[in-house]
Protein backbone atom coordinates (compact mmCIF):
# COMPACT_ATOMS: atom_id res chain seq x y z
CA UNK A 1 0.00 0.00 0.00
CA UNK A 2 2.16 2.26 1.02
CA UNK A 3 5.84 3.84 -1.14
CA UNK A 4 8.25 5.66 0.28
CA UNK A 5 8.97 6.63 3.75
CA UNK A 6 6.08 7.63 6.00
CA UNK A 7 6.67 11.09 8.05
CA UNK A 8 6.33 11.06 11.93
CA UNK A 9 3.93 13.30 14.03
CA UNK A 10 2.01 13.59 17.24
CA UNK A 11 -1.86 12.97 16.91
CA UNK A 12 -1.92 16.47 17.99
CA UNK A 13 -0.41 17.41 15.31
CA UNK A 14 -2.88 15.65 12.59
CA UNK A 15 -4.68 18.63 10.98
CA UNK A 16 -6.84 19.68 7.82
CA UNK A 17 -3.56 18.87 5.64
CA UNK A 18 -3.29 15.29 6.87
CA UNK A 19 -7.14 14.63 6.27
CA UNK A 20 -7.16 12.41 3.58
CA UNK A 21 -3.94 11.18 4.13
CA UNK A 22 -3.47 7.06 5.19
CA UNK A 23 -2.53 7.17 9.18
CA UNK A 24 -1.49 4.82 11.60
CA UNK A 25 -0.75 4.63 15.17
CA UNK A 26 -0.50 1.87 17.80
CA UNK A 27 -4.33 1.52 19.95
CA UNK A 28 -4.99 -0.69 23.11
CA UNK A 29 -8.70 -1.69 23.00
CA UNK A 30 -9.74 -0.39 26.61
CA UNK A 31 -11.99 -3.43 27.43
CA UNK A 32 -9.91 -6.11 25.93
CA UNK A 33 -6.41 -4.59 26.96
CA UNK A 34 -5.81 -6.46 23.02
CA UNK A 35 -3.33 -4.06 21.18
CA UNK A 36 -3.40 -3.69 17.53
CA UNK A 37 -1.58 -1.28 14.48
CA UNK A 38 -4.27 0.68 13.20
CA UNK A 39 -4.34 1.92 9.57
CA UNK A 40 -6.63 3.71 7.62
CA UNK A 41 -7.76 7.02 5.67
CA UNK A 42 -7.92 9.95 8.19
CA UNK A 43 -11.75 11.58 7.46
CA UNK A 44 -12.03 13.71 10.23
CA UNK A 45 -9.65 14.55 13.16
CA UNK A 46 -10.93 16.70 16.49
CA UNK A 47 -8.94 18.40 19.33
CA UNK A 48 -10.76 18.40 22.85
CA UNK A 49 -9.51 21.03 25.06
CA UNK A 50 -8.42 17.89 27.46
CA UNK A 51 -5.84 15.49 26.32
CA UNK A 52 -7.17 13.44 23.44
CA UNK A 53 -7.68 13.69 20.01
CA UNK A 54 -10.43 11.74 18.16
CA UNK A 55 -10.09 10.55 14.90
CA UNK A 56 -12.49 9.09 12.30
CA UNK A 57 -10.76 6.61 9.60
CA UNK A 58 -12.01 5.20 6.62
CA UNK A 59 -11.11 1.87 5.14
CA UNK A 60 -10.39 1.35 1.29
CA UNK A 61 -13.67 -0.38 0.82
CA UNK A 62 -15.21 1.69 3.40
CA UNK A 63 -18.20 3.36 0.99
CA UNK A 64 -17.97 6.37 3.38
CA UNK A 65 -18.45 4.57 6.86
CA UNK A 66 -15.95 5.93 9.29
CA UNK A 67 -14.56 4.07 12.78
CA UNK A 68 -13.79 6.68 15.83
CA UNK A 69 -10.82 6.61 17.69
CA UNK A 70 -9.75 8.00 21.03
CA UNK A 71 -6.28 8.68 20.77
CA UNK A 72 -3.84 10.25 23.40
CA UNK A 73 -1.83 13.76 23.22
CA UNK A 74 1.82 12.35 22.53
CA UNK A 75 1.15 9.07 21.03
CA UNK A 76 3.12 8.52 17.88
CA UNK A 77 1.70 8.85 14.26
CA UNK A 78 2.82 7.54 11.38
CA UNK A 79 1.75 9.72 7.98
CA UNK A 80 1.96 7.26 5.11
CA UNK A 81 2.60 7.30 1.48
CA UNK A 82 0.26 5.80 -0.43
CA UNK A 83 -0.13 5.02 -4.04
CA UNK A 84 -1.86 8.13 -5.64
CA UNK A 85 -1.65 10.27 -2.98
CA UNK A 86 1.04 12.44 -1.58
Amino acid sequence: MSRGEPTMCLAEELNGQTIGRWVRFHWCFPISDVHAVITGELREVHHNAGLDVVVSLAGPDSVGDKTEFVVARGCPVEVLVVDGGA
